[in-house]
This record gives C-alpha cells, sequence and structure tokens, in this order.
C-alpha cells in the first residue's frame, strides 16, 4: 500500500502551497452551476453502469488483477508470449490505479472505477476554470467551461469521462502541463509517459512549449519504460 502513498507525497513536493493565501474566493458565476449540474451528470453515468468498455475490459483489468495477485507485472502473465494478453507493452500506469484502488477497497467491482475516473474529471474542471481564469474573465471562464463540461464526448462508453480510459486523465495532464508551474508540470508529464503511448509521444510538443530541460525527465522515465517493455512479448 505505500504506493497509494507515493503519488500524494511526490504530489505535495511539486505544488506550490503558498497559492492557497494568494487565492481570492468569490462567489461564482451564475454559469458555474451549469458546471456543477455536469459534473452530477457525469457521476451520474458513473453509477449507471458497470460496463467498463472495450479496452479496460480486453486488457487493463487482465493487466491489474496479474499485478495485484503477483505483486509484480513481471510474471508469466506478461512474458509468455502463448498467454492471451493483448498490448504487453503498453505502460502500466492506468493498470496500477486500477490495483490501487483494488487494493485501497478490497473490490474489483468496475463500477468503482468508473466512479473514481468520473471523480477525476469533475476534480479536473475546477483546474481548468483556474486555467481560463487567468485569461479571461470570470463570467467567460466560467461559460467557456460550462459548454466543455456538456460536451457529448465526455458521456462515452469508449473513452469517456465516465469510463476508466487513459483518454480523459491524457487530456487533463497535457492541458496542465502546458500551463502549471514547471515542478507540476515535469510530475504530470511523467505521468502522461507512464499512462499511455500518446503520453510518450506529448514529450515532444512539451519540449518545445516549456524547454528542452523540463522535458528531459519525462524523456528519460518514457526511455526507461521502453528499455523495459522491449524485453516483454510483442503483441
Amino acid at each position: 500500500l505505500w504506493t497509494v502513498s507515493l503519488a500524494p507525497v511526490a504530489f505535495a513536493a511539486a505544488g506550490r502551497w503558498k497559492v492557497l493565501k494568494e487565492a481570492r474566493w468569490t462567489r461564482p458565476p451564475a454559469s458555474a452551476w451549469l458546471v456543477a449540474a455536469a459534473g452530477a451528470f457525469i457521476l451520474w453515468g458513473s453509477f449507471s453502469s458497470s460496463l467498463p468498455g472495450f479496452d479496460p475490459a480486453a486488457f487493463y483489468c487482465l493487466k491489474a488483477k496479474s499485478i495485484v495477485v503477483h505483486g509484480t507485472f513481471w510474471n508469466e502473465d506478461f512474458t509468455d508470449p502463448a498467454r492471451l494478453h493483448a498490448a504487453h507493452r503498453r505502460p502500466l500506469l492506468l493498470s496500477c490505479i486500477y490495483a490501487d484502488l483494488h487494493l485501497a477497497t478490497g473490490s474489483f467491482d468496475t463500477r468503482m472505477l468508473r466512479v473514481w475516473f468520473a471523480i477525476l474529471q469533475v476534480a479536473a474542471f475546477g483546474g481548468m476554470y483556474d486555467v481560463l481564469r487567468g485569461r479571461m474573465g470570470r463570467n467567460e471562464a466560467s461559460m467557456a467551461l460550462a459548454l466543455y463540461a456538456w460536451c457529448p464526448v465526455l458521456w462515452g462508453d469508449a473513452g469517456g469521462a465516465m469510463t476508466p480510459y487513459a483518454d480523459a486523465p491524457l487530456s487533463m495532464i497535457i492541458l496542465f502541463a502546458l500551463t502549471g508551474e514547471r515542478p507540476l508540470a515535469v510530475f504530470l508529464v511523467v505521468a502522461g509517459a507512464l499512462l499511455k503511448d500518446e503520453g510518450t509521444a506529448f514529450i515532444l510538443p512539451f519540449a518545445f512549449a516549456r524547454g528542452i530541460r523540463a522535458a528531459a525527465i519525462p524523456a528519460a522515465v518514457a526511455a526507461a519504460w521502453m528499455m523495459i517493455a522491449s524485453r516483454l512479448p510483442r503483441d
């Protein structure tokens, strides 16, 4: 269970907590109720079904259960090419999130995964508002966020915000990595590289946007995973 506590500790080290003292708390604009309603709708959608979607059902859940049972991914489920196991070399952070949720709750109920990822999306709305607020007025920022929060793509059963795919968290990572302060941005890009193959590809535009030095650690982590994954069977 130490892995469950490792991420909050690293996140706390990367944060700049005096921003809380600098914040000015005011009544939100009326359009913020649209965002709240969208968040409630996403949470309701996560409770409404136990189907995780094709990718989680096909291989992410299998990977997570194997990691929980064996205590490591370096076991025959991953290394034996004769076993039915798709996407051998895909990064494992998403599966580890599944595994950590199981360790925290004692259940592999996929509805709990849906709820957890819906909560991640709703929490991201606050960060998105902060990003927009730095570039426009509070009413415009709130309305822009409301428009995004009600995009039908967030409700999809394949990659939507209420399903345990990597897509919605990766989109949050990309936004906050491009707009956040450097320590937190580096932390997020490392997570993106270990979340999905597209997260590794994002390191290049991140280097152009934030500098080569900021991309050095994520690039090293991505390279290390590629070296490890090269020892796993090809699909």
